[in-house]
Parts: structure tokens; sequence; C-alpha cells
């Protein structure tokens, strides 16, 4: 489910122009079964405010710089600007179609993936609910049962545990525990092999925001936040390289979009990386440099009038852009 989760980020990321960041805690698909329903939404959000139909995502060709028109990626929505289906065409063939489907209340209920590129591995996922809430995920491979999830909720509605069957063999993977305020205060997470568990403990101020996440009992993370509450600070320390301390520092424009970023590794800048944003909130430009020379970076261009994302260019030399059709126009 690993293609699922970054599918459904780099589609959130086209539509939303500006890449938003969030601390919870480490999860995919499997363990939040609300991330998929989430990301669903803000996509037929942004869909239906700019009324889009489907969007195409042209990549410059590597050898000839030219953009490849015979491998490119098309995104599709319905009527109710619900995404229904994803395709990757590669050499002018369906190598990979996701298809998303619906109930008559439009809760996901089926995602199924197949395509002619032996590569990809043809998928079917079923989704089951009660009060709303997914209760099971279910994983079919060509059809045959792989494994399944359940999901148990506590009385306030929030994730309790996870189960997991493969084999007719049953065992929960997950448990969480929460605080009087309802926020997560720690996560057990046990190995589906063997009797090993790992666990993740968490702090939080009064305003509650999380300043600090124990993993493992050996690595510590702390946050600082500013009187707007945006991080400003976030300390690592492992207790078995205790002398070693990652710190990252971070400024903020008046719009309040990041701005600067610098990493230390103790008293060492090990990179800095420089965002700019335009007065929408949309990051038009990034560069981060390790020492003195400059590794990653990208430059954006969005649509004046939908704010939506038409150009990328990044450091490996790669263009994108994008088109978008809009309903009832040419």
């Amino acid at each position: 489910m690993k293609w699922l989760k970054f599918f459904l980020i780099i589609i959130f990321t086209v539509y939303s122009g500006q890449i938003k960041s969030q601390i919870v805690p480490d999860c995919d698909c499997e363990d939040n079964p609300e991330y998929i329903i989430s990301c669903l939404q803000k996509n037929q959000e942004t869909a239906k405010k700019h009324q889009i139909e489907y969007v195409i995502h042209y990549t410059t060709n590597c050898i000839t710089d030219n953009y490849d028109t015979i491998n490119h990626l098309v995104i599709q929505f319905d009527d109710s600007f619900r995404l229904v289906n994803y395709k990757l065409i590669k050499n002018g063939i369906e190598s990979l179609e996701n298809y998303f489907y619906y109930d008559n209340y439009g809760k996901l209920i089926c995602i199924n993936r197949t395509g002619a590129d032996s590569l990809w591995v043809k998928e079917k996922i079923q989704y089951l609910y009660s009060n709303n809430q997914i209760i099971e995920r279910i994983i079919y491979n060509d059809s045959n049962l792989v494994n399944s999830f359940t999901y148990i909720y506590n009385d306030s509605g929030r994730l309790s545990k996870i189960i997991k069957t493969e084999q007719g063999k049953s065992k929960m993977i997950r448990e969480n525990f929460y605080n009087m305020q309802n926020l997560i205060d720690s996560v057990v997470y046990y190995s589906f092999i063997g009797n090993s568990h790992s666990c993740e403990k968490y702090k939080y101020d009064i305003y509650n925001n999380e300043i600090e996440k124990i993993a493992a009992n050996t690595i510590k993370t702390e946050y600082k936040y500013d009187k707007n509450q945006k991080i400003v600070e976030k300390r690592i320390r492992n207790s078995s390289f205790p002398k070693l301390l990652i710190f990252c520092q971070i400024d903020y424009d008046k719009h309040g979009s990041k701005e600067y970023r610098i990493e230390y590794n103790n008293d060492t800048i090990v990179s800095k990386k420089l965002l700019k944003y335009d007065i929408h909130g949309n990051m038009i430009s990034f560069k981060t440099e390790y020492g003195f020379n400059i590794g990653k970076f990208e430059k954006n261009i969005y649509d004046t009038k939908s704010g939506l994302r038409i150009y990328r260019e990044r450091n490996n030399g790669l263009k994108d852009i994008w088109i978008y059709k809009q309903k009832n126009k040419n």
C-alpha cells in the first residue's frame, strides 16, 4: 500500500499549491484508515472548486528534453468531482490504472488496480463501514485473498486497535492509548510474526501541540512553537548516541509560510533550505544547500486565475507541465 499513499500525496500536491505538513504519529494507509478518505476529500474539494474534469501530467524526456507525450499520467474525476481513475500511459499503452468506486452515499468502497505492465501487481482493496467509519480493509491479489485489517474504535470514535488477518491467522498489530483530551498518549506496535513490539509516547503543551515524542525508548524528538503555534525548532536525540544532536531551525515569512530551514548535526550546519512563496501561499521555489554545494531545487509556476500549479522545474533537469480540462470548457 505504499504505492497508494505516495500516489495520493502526489495528487494532493498537484492541486493544493502549498505543500502542508503536520505532526502526526507515523502511519501509512494500513495504520490510518481515514488517511485515504482525507486525501480523497481534499482532492474532491479542489476539483469541485475549479470544476476539473481531468488532468494530464507530462514530464520531459531525460534524453530528448522534449515533453514526453508517449509516457504521461491522466487523472479523472466524475460528475461529483470524486477521483475515479488514475492511469499511467507508457509507450501509448495504459500501463497502470487505478479505479476508485463509491457507494450511493459517496463513501469509498473499492480500489481496483490493473494494467498491462507486468511490473505492477493486480490488486483490489475493499472497504467495509460501520457508522461511517472504516471497520475492515480487505486486500486481494489477482482475486486471491492476501490479508485483511480490522479497525476497532473507542467510545469517542478514535482508532483504538488494528487486527491483521493473514492465512487464517489473526493478531493485533497496533494499539492506541489516549489522554484526557483524547489525544494519542502512546502507541504500541506488535510484530505480526513473533512476539516483539515497540512503543511510541507523546507529550503536548497547553495548546495541544505535540512537544515530545519518544520512539522505541531511544529516539527522543522535541518541538518548540512560536506565538502562532508554528514549529520553530525540532531536536532529535538518540540515547544510543548521547553526544549526537540533530537540530532543525525553521523561520516563517509574513504570510506564515516556511521560509528558511537550517539543519544542524551538533554545531555543524548540515543543510540549508530556502523556500519562497507567492502571496497566496503557493511555493514558487525551494533550494537546498549542503555545505557549499547546491543540492535539490525546484521552481513552480501557478495559473494566475485558479492558483493551480501548471509548471515545475527540478534540479535533475526534468520539467513538468499540468493541463487541466474543466467541465463545460474546451
